[in-house]
C-alpha cells in the first residue's frame, strides 16, 4: 500500500470519526438542550419552593403570634382563676359567717317583735278595760250628781 491510500484510508478513517463524533455532537447537542429544560424546570421549582418557603415562614410567624396571644389568655385565666378561689374563700368566711349572724339577730328581733306584740296588745286590752271602767265610772257619777240635784231641788 502506498501511502496516498494510507493517507487515504486514514483519511476515510478520520472523516467516518468526524461523522461519529458529529452525531455524538448533536447528541451532545440534544443532551444539552434537556439538560437546559430540566435547569429551567429547576429553577421553577426553585421559585415555586422559595414562595412556599416564604409562605410556611410567615405561616411560622403567625403561629408565633399566636403561641404568644395563648401564652397571654393562659395567664390572665390563671389570674382570673386565683381571683376567684379568693372570692369563694371570702364567700365562704365571710358572707356565709355574716349571713349566719344576720339570721341569728333575725331571730332575736323576731322574738323581741312577738313579746312587743303581745305587750302592746295587753296595753291595748288594758286599756280598753280602763276605759270601760272610766266609762262606768263617769255614769255612775252622773247619776249621783243627778241624784244630789234632784234631791235638793
Amino acid at each position: 500500500m502506498s501511502e496516498n491510500e494510507k493517507l487515504d484510508l486514514i483519511l476515510k478513517g478520520m472523516s467516518q470519526i468526524n461523522l461519529r463524533l458529529d452525531g455524538m455532537d448533536a447528541r451532545f447537542d440534544a443532551m444539552d438542550a434537556r439538560f437546559d429544560a430540566v435547569d429551567t424546570r429547576f429553577d421553577a421549582m426553585d421559585k415555586r419552593l422559595d414562595k412556599v418557603e416564604m409562605r410556611l415562614d410567615n405561616i411560622e410567624m403567625r403561629l408565633d403570634k399566636v403561641e404568644m396571644r395563648l401564652d397571654e389568655v393562659e395567664t390572665r385565666l390563671g389570674d382570673v382563676e386565683a381571683e376567684v378561689k379568693v372570692m369563694k374563700i371570702i364567700l365562704e368566711n365571710e358572707t356565709n359567717r355574716n349571713i349566719r349572724i344576720v339570721a341569728e339577730n333575725h331571730l332575736n328581733l323576731d322574738l323581741k317583735l312577738n313579746m312587743a306584740i303581745k305587750n302592746s296588745e295587753d296595753v291595748m286590752a288594758k286599756q280598753t278595760a280602763q276605759e270601760v271602767y272610766l266609762n262606768l265610772q263617769q255614769a255612775k257619777i252622773k247619776e249621783l250628781v243627778n241624784s244630789r240635784y234632784v234631791m235638793n231641788m
